[in-house]
């Protein structure tokens, strides 16, 4: 676990990296958007910390949820910086579940987002909807982000619980398969009948 001065400075000390992985159409190989990805980087060092162990470094949901805001922030800052001009290219950002489940202020968002001259509607909103399992909890919340014009995408389709007829409830505007089932399926024709049919 981090020691909480130094969790402190990995929030304030300008200590999160925002990365942008580009998200192309398979039909005719153009940017449908980017993903906003963090690292963290050491504090007093230039060693990179992965977001699976930036998030695991405490215990504390309410760390959990300030880093969270944190990582938005910095994902939002950036991409408003970059890529505020073209109105066709989406953002897709990651909600951490224990925000949701604790009903941290996501109205932040809907702050931030219009701070750095960006629109809701071009902001796909990634959930790990298997991490939820109180279906009221995640309703209320698709609910009222959609409300603010948000899109809603439902990230790592296929791993662990996920739950199919939730995407017939909530009707996501996007669903992201999860790597573990189209890995290699290029080389493998079983694979791929199982995955289009």
């Amino acid at each position: 676990m981090a020691e909480p001065d130094n969790f402190r400075e990995l929030l304030t000390g300008g200590c999160l990296q925002p990365l942008f992985q580009p998200i192309v159409s398979p039909l005719d190989n153009h940017i449908l958007g980017f993903e906003g990805l963090i690292r963290g980087r050491q504090p007093g060092t230039a060693a990179i910390i992965s977001p699976d162990r930036l998030f695991a470094q405490t215990a504390d949901e309410d760390f959990i949820i300030a880093l969270d805001a944190a990582c938005r922030a910095t994902i939002l800052r950036e991409y408003g910086r970059l890529y505020r001009h073209n109105r066709e290219i989406s953002l897709f950002i990651n909600i951490h579940p224990a925000t949701i489940l604790r009903g941290g202020n996501i109205l932040t968002l809907f702050k931030e987002v219009h701070r750095w001259g960006l629109h809701p509607e071009n902001i796909a909103i990634e959930l790990d909807e298997s991490a939820i399992s109180d279906t009221r909890i995640l309703e209320r919340f698709i609910e009222e982000q959609r409300r603010h014009g948000f899109c809603i995408a439902f990230d790592d389709f296929g791993n662990g619980s996920f739950s199919l007829p939730r995407i017939a409830i909530f009707r996501p505007d996007y669903v992201k398969i999860d790597i573990s089932i189209i890995r290699n399926i290029h080389r493998n024709a079983d694979a791929r009948e199982k995955f289009v049919s």
